[in-house]
């Protein structure tokens, strides 16, 4: 557990958190995050952000499963890899990622073992097209994608996806993970435990994202298909401790202090590079 504050010169330091951002997240979910439950099962997952983006699901046999005490001793959701997900309809979070000149995603995930759907999905966000907009997923059907974290990015809704592929598979472990993409400046990133895992600085063109509606809202655990049905192939197996989208662009030193808040509040602390800033201690405020 993070502790509530640290003596520092006689004065009681405040813990950072990602509400200390300039811009702080647009849609945040974690074990803060009430739910709602039914027969033991999520059917809401609250949206910490502000912005009431409450993501649910109305169909009981697809909805995830709440762990108690999971990690570190906090609740994590758990998605069966079959059908569950969760999804929000609402107007602004369907504007989640439109017109965006800057795009982030952090978050502790736990991709529970190989193999799986081909296109698992932790965090997806249509477009007005086809494809998705910006989407966290976890396989790839692609040489080289099987097992690992990739972000897909679209700067127009008809154009190609750009995405990052993580180097090396990790199955069975939880995973800080943070994805960017920079728009206007054509650039993308990909964070894995601390470390800058993948880059590219031809990964979108043009200024933001398409100025359209998204065709449904985003989800979790699943692309939702027209109907209120998981897209063939993309219900992922994943447990998810804490989800984040920020619509800003990242100084070094803030992406650094997501890592750290994220690493320090999980018990991850582990999984950072022993000269990350916050390997030792979480970030303050």
């Amino acid at each position: 557990m993070i502790p509530a504050g640290n003596l520092a010169g006689g004065f009681r330091r405040t813990l950072w958190t990602p509400a200390n951002l300039p811009t702080p997240p647009a849609l945040w979910f974690n074990d803060d995050s009430s739910i709602t439950t039914v027969s033991g099962m999520v059917s809401q997952w609250n949206d910490i952000s502000g912005n009431n983006y409450h993501f649910s699901q109305s169909t009981s046999t697809q909805r995830p499963e709440p762990l108690a005490a999971a990690l570190n001793g906090r609740r994590v959701i758990r998605f069966d890899g079959v059908n569950d997900y969760l999804a929000s309809s609402a107007t602004g979070a369907r504007n989640l990622c439109r017109n965006q000149a800057n795009l982030a995603h952090f978050g502790v995930i736990l991709r529970r073992a190989a193999g799986g759907n081909t296109n698992a999905i932790v965090l997806y966000n249509s477009s007005n097209a086809s494809g998705s907009r910006s989407t966290v997923a976890v396989n790839g059907a692609g040489g080289g994608e099987t097992d690992k974290v990739r972000f897909i990015q679209r700067s127009t809704d008809a154009g190609g996806a750009a995405v990052l592929t993580q180097a090396t598979a990790i199955n069975g472990s939880w995973q800080i993970f943070g994805a960017r993409a920079e728009i206007s400046n054509t650039d993308g990133y990909l964070h894995i435990n601390g470390t800058l895992d993948q880059s590219s600085t031809s990964f979108t063109s043009g200024t933001a994202t398409s100025d359209t509606a998204a065709n449904i809202g985003p989800s979790l655990g699943a692309a939702e298909a027209s109907g209120g049905a998981p897209t063939g192939g993309t219900p992922a197996a994943v447990d998810v401790a804490e989800i984040m989208t920020i619509r800003a662009q990242l100084t070094t030193a803030n992406v650094e202090r997501l890592e750290g808040y994220l690493a320090h509040r999980w018990g991850l602390t582990g999984n950072l590079p022993s000269d990350h800033p916050y390997k030792t201690e979480p970030p303050y405020a």
